[in-house]
């Protein structure tokens, strides 16, 4: 797997040097492109505080401290823009590639890890999360760092070793909850290895396992609160499913994470990258086994133990206590899947092979990596932001009452008075948005901010959360809404569109063709996520969905209201969404359709005309009872 001597002994230093600066403008080229987003806000609205008060909020958040330090550090040395927030994210991508030259290089020689270095750069997620404010790519090189000098450690002794081993581990640990389980799942093959074939190394085994141990140990009592608050608030993390499972390992192959689907858009190419990946992944397995490397199988074994170790522990602590297994959460060890797949082409026979197999790699990854340069997912806000930008003054209003709009308002709007009004579906856990407060009005000072404001916006969006400004401002009479300005992309880019509204006092209301539709619902058998959608037309899409309202769900009966609805046609579909996936799945959770008497369940928004199921909304308020249907025999 070695270059010729003359490359090893003159030029590798040159080589390696053209790498990462190759690296570093891929990466770093396009770090800017997208707005800062509500995961992000967040992270940076942490960071926004002192050192020491970031310690006292990061119990109310789900991630542990050290990328936060470092964002904070970050902003005093760098400043706020997306360059100077994201600079650590794309350094930690930099760094991935960077492993080739150290551990990589040692354990499968130059060749094999200038192939790393390739399959690195053409993994698409890593360059997604190289672009974000947030702890993935830092976890991501923190838990591969952990597995390759476990390895060393292993199997070669050294001080060396041992210390970045342990090092690696804490590091991983405090970035990222799943880096900690992937560093316990390499501390234990290494435990393994090291009582199988080489105990005179257990000695240093142990005394790194109980520093690191000793160095994590401050945050356990942190850690054990996080895990309360998850387990008494509920998780907006879905129920382990097949969908998740093929969407964690499409993961680091597809476009960025886009609500609210189930699964990532997979075109044909990243399917197809996916494949070509596992294919690449076997073949190593097998071809070691086949060489009867005994070095080279221990490492595959490692690699693949903790990657598959990682997913089976949050899998099992999600069907035994609280949903953990997420996804996204699992791009953390992309690194071990670009290690294996190295493996594989390193492995092949041929030069030609070997060569052919990175071409195919690269071919596969580079339109979705083109992608990521040249298209806006986050387009619908850059639109608002711009549309808003125009408009407002310091000290002017702006009213949200959602995750996806707060937290970027929040970012690029310092200067307007911001008033968050909580959700129902938010309500039990955004205590963590409570980083931005102050000077995010939070839940209170609303009567004092209309009094000394003669117009506000108010921000929405279509995820269902938002609350409606109606509601938010009920009892302050005289606020007349101009017409909204709503921002939209089609997918498969942008996830979520903006509605923006101006509204301003003129001391007298304004009867408008629009009204109030409330619906009792009954019904409800297990807990979940109530949803309420209200379509203009049929199929069920984006583009016929006119508003979307979800309620946390307990069971028996709920009260549904949906305030401002323009008069007109509509079809109004009622459901539990029990699993998280954000679609009505007839015959398994309960469902209603107005004027869906008498219809399968199973077809009736799917294959019955709009006709048939629409109702007409012509007056100020409308009722509803909804029982909900979990089969086609409880039909009416």
């Amino acid at each position: 797997m070695s270059l010729p001597a003359q490359y090893t002994n003159r030029h590798m230093t040159v080589i390696w040097a053209a790498v990462m600066a190759g690296a570093a403008a891929v990466y770093f080229a396009g770090i800017s492109h997208e707005l800062i987003w509500y995961d992000e806000s967040v992270a940076v609205g942490i960071a926004n505080h002192s050192f020491a008060d970031i310690f006292r909020l990061l119990p109310n958040e789900n991630h542990p401290p050290l990328y936060f330090l470092l964002l904070r550090l970050a902003k005093l040395i760098l400043g706020g823009s997306e360059w100077a927030l994201r600079f650590f994210s794309a350094a930690a991508a930099v760094g991935m590639v960077g492993l080739g030259a150290g551990p990589v290089r040692r354990i499968f020689g130059n060749r094999g890890a200038l192939v790393y270095a390739a399959v690195v750069i053409f993994t698409p997620v890593i360059l997604i999360q190289a672009h974000e404010a947030r702890m993935y790519s830092l976890a991501n090189l923190a838990v591969t760092a952990t597995v390759l000098y476990g390895f060393l450690a292993a199997r070669d002794g050294g001080r060396g070793n041992w210390i970045a081993f342990g090092l690696w581990t804490l590091a991983a640990a405090y970035l990222h909850y799943y880096g900690l389980i992937a560093a316990v799942v390499a501390h234990a093959f290494v435990l393994g290895w090291v009582l199988l074939k080489n105990r005179k190394r257990l000695k240093s085994f142990l005394i790194t396992a109980a520093l690191a141990l000793a160095g994590y140990a401050p945050w356990i009592v942190v850690l054990a609160s996080q895990t309360l608050r998850v387990n008494k608030t509920g998780f907006w993390i879905p129920r382990v499913s097949g969908l998740g499972i093929l969407s964690a390992l499409l993961r680091p192959f597809v476009y960025r994470e886009l609500y609210p689907t189930p699964l990532p858009v997979v075109r044909p190419w990243m399917a197809g990258a996916a494949l070509a990946a596992l294919a690449l992944i076997v073949t190593g397995l097998i071809l070691v086994r086949k060489k009867k490397a005994a070095s080279e199988s221990a490492f595959g074994a490692m690699v693949l133990v903790t990657y598959l170790g990682t997913m089976a522990a949050a899998i099992v602590i999600s069907l035994v206590s609280v949903p953990v297994f997420y996804s996204r959460y699992m791009v953390v060890c992309t690194g071990l899947i670009a290690l294996l797949v190295s493996m594989g082409i390193s492995l092949l026979q041929r030069r030609w092979m070997q060569g052919g197999a990175l071409v195919l790699v690269a071919a596969l990854n580079v339109l979705t990596m083109k992608d990521i340069y040249t298209q806006h997912f986050n387009l619908p806000f850059q639109q608002a932001r711009r549309a808003l930008a125009a408009e407002i003054k310091p000290g002017d209003l702006v009213i949200t009452s959602d995750c996806f709009t707060v937290g970027p308002v929040f970012h690029y709007f310092p200067q307007a008075a911001i008033y968050y009004s909580s959700n129902s579906f938010e309500a039990e856990r955004d205590e963590i948005l409570k980083v931005m407060s102050p000077p995010l009005q939070y839940n209170e000072g609303l009567e004092e901010l209309l009094t000394t404001h003669d117009t506000f916006w108010a921000l929405t969006d279509n995820t269902g959360l938002c609350r409606q400004t109606s509601e938010i401002i009920a009892g302050a009479s005289g606020w007349i809404a101009d017409t909204p300005s709503v921002f939209r992309d089609p997918a498969p880019f942008s996830f979520v569109s903006f509605t923006l509204t101006r509204y301003t006092h003129t001391g007298r209301d304004v009867s408008a063709n629009m009204g109030r539709i409330k619906i009792h619902v009954t019904g409800i058998r297990k807990p979940g996520m109530l949803v309420a959608d209200i379509f203009s037309g049929l199929p069920p899409m984006e583009s016929n969905r006119v508003r979307r309202q979800f309620l946390n769900a307990k069971s028996g009966q709920l009260e549904v209201t949906i305030n401002d609805l323009p008069y007109g046609d509509y079809v109004l579909v009622v459901f539990v969404d029990q699993n998280k996936n954000n679609a009505a799945d007839f015959g398994v959770e309960g469902v209603w359709v107005s004027n869906g008497r008498n219809v399968d369940p199973a077809r009736c928004v799917y294959g019955t005309p709009f006709d048939v199921l629409k109702f007409s909304f012509h007056e100020p308020e409308l009722a509803f009872k909804a029982a909900l249907s979990y089969s086609a025999s409880e039909q009416e």
